[in-house]
């Protein structure tokens, strides 16, 4: 209990009516909130709302199924370790990876390659957009680890995502890289190597954000004076 907080609104209290229902559920959402540090965007988001619709949803198949049936909600749901909450993404992950292409299908794409760090993960990042569409958000179609890629590696990895997408009647017409010699020299190797029309008419293309990055750093290392000016605002 906060006395701090109307009487309705204490989650302790008996819920009589939908009014109570809201403050209750917006109070726990306001204190899960502050002890995780999500923003108050995040937590008044459409995915906020479908996930306490959810819980909601569940609560009510609880009553319905278990009428005759004293419950203790400690006893209903156990908090899993970390390892078990991973198996639970990645289970996640395939469904929407299953879900997400046929949407795809059939249809014409962007390939973006993008070499980063995930948790000290180094990866290669393969995500799927239709440049064309407004609405149609990129898709992280996979995720491969980078175990120091030359040009060779670049390739075997990204023709085997190439023919996965082409098996699944997924179109790809161009290739984003992020602009290191050894992916652009990857990728011609496949279009040199394969026999397949459609591999052999996919554009590569320069990332333009990357582009400047490198133009921008290649600016520092010339000019010191601009070097220590931006230094000097770090």
């Amino acid at each position: 209990n906060d006395d701090l907080f109307p009487e309705k609104i204490c989650i302790s209290n008996k819920v009589l009516s939908q009014d109570q229902i809201q403050h209750s559920i917006m109070r726990a959402l306001a204190i899960l909130c502050t002890s995780l540090n999500i923003s108050s965007k995040k937590a008044v988001s459409d995915r906020m709302e479908e996930f306490i619709h959810y819980l909601l949803d569940v609560g009510i198949q609880i009553k319905t199924n278990f009428k005759n049936q004293s419950l203790n909600v400690e006893d209903i749901f156990h908090m899993k370790n970390i390892n078990k909450m991973g198996e639970y993404i990645n289970v996640v992950a395939d469904e929407v990876c299953k879900n997400a292409i046929p949407f795809f299908k059939e249809r014409y794409v962007s390939l973006q390659m993008d070499s980063g760090t995930v948790s000290k993960l180094k990866v290669v990042h393969y995500i799927i957009s239709i440049p064309e569409s407004k609405t149609t958000k990129p898709f992280l179609y996979d995720l491969i680890e980078n175990k120091n890629f030359d040009s060779l590696k670049y390739s075997i990895a990204t023709n085997s995502v190439l023919a996965e997408l082409f098996d699944n009647n997924i179109y790809v017409s161009a290739i984003i890289v992020d602009n290191l010699r050894c992916q652009t020299k990857g990728l011609e190797i496949i279009k040199t190597a394969s026999e397949n029309p459609l591999v052999k008419s996919v554009f590569i293309v320069h990332c333009f954000c990357h582009m400047t990055s490198l133009v921008f750093v290649n600016v520092l290392n010339h000019n010191m004076h601009l070097n220590n000016l931006v230094n000097s605002i770090k």
